[in-house]
């Protein structure tokens, strides 16, 4: 038992240090801390298929009241036991320094790869496409189109049982890189790294609570105009309806 929690301590701090170093490459010049609260609900529709739909509010509070309120949908089909495509959109309304409105629509497209498979946890690879329209509601801007490839690499890992089984905690590290492409950008690039560490609970079958926090270095999102740093500490709640 001792060498089992000795091998994934070791595999959580080889993710973090590497994941680190990679992003030396940026240099923050802003900083911004913000919170967001998730609730996800999911259930299955038929054999290989799964909904998934999310209500989150994200707020930013040294930006003079940014805050989003985000609505999300999503289907999934699994493909073979490791592989899985998903398809959905997020539906976000932006309020900016009480004088600028902005509504989104992000569709996105993903697949997901779950490789190697280890005796207690698993690592998951995602590549997703992800579609960005805004419409300014001021009417400074009328309208522009944003895109990014995100890749990501994450595992969960049980710390209090052997196994993800109800009543047990776990450690999520994650790794997330973006390549940004539209406009307001030169040119496609990398342009934002995130890394995530992330306990968790999960309560029974049907619940999960799980508290994130999220280091995300490179350009802003939107501008692509200065780099940026942003603490962002997460809080979700997943349910499983069957």
């Amino acid at each position: 038992m001792k060498n089992i929690f000795q091998k994934k301590w070791l595999y959580i701090f080889c993710i973090l240090c590497s994941t680190y170093s990679f992003s030396n490459r940026s240099y923050a010049i802003d900083n911004y801390n913000q919170f967001r609260t998730y609730y996800f609900l999911s259930t299955p529709i038929k054999p290989n298929w799964n909904y998934v739909g999310a209500l989150g509010y994200h707020y930013v509070t040294n930006n003079d009241n940014w805050n989003r309120i985000e609505l999300r949908n999503e289907l999934s089909y699994r493909f073979k036991r490791d592989i899985k495509f998903t398809a959905g959109a997020r539906l976000n309304y932006v309020r900016k320094y009480h004088q600028n409105y902005q509504f989104e629509v992000r569709p996105y497209q993903a697949v997901s790869l779950t490789w190697p498979r280890l005796n207690s946890f698993n690592f998951v690879h995602r590549l997703m496409m992800e579609e960005r329209f805004t419409w300014d509601l001021t009417g400074e801007n009328e309208m522009f189109a944003q895109g990014r490839f995100r890749y990501r690499v994450d595992t969960k890992i049980p710390i209090s049982k052997p196994a993800l089984i109800p009543k047990s905690i776990y450690i999520r590290p994650m790794f997330e890189t973006f390549i940004s492409f539209g406009d307001n950008i030169d040119h496609a690039y990398f342009s934002q790294n995130k890394y995530t560490v992330a306990p968790g609970y999960i309560i029974s079958n049907n619940l999960t609570l799980e508290f994130r926090y999220e280091l995300i270095n490179g350009k802003s999102a939107t501008e692509h105009i200065t780099n940026k740093k942003t603490n962002l500490f997460r809080l979700q709640l997943t349910h499983k309806l069957f």
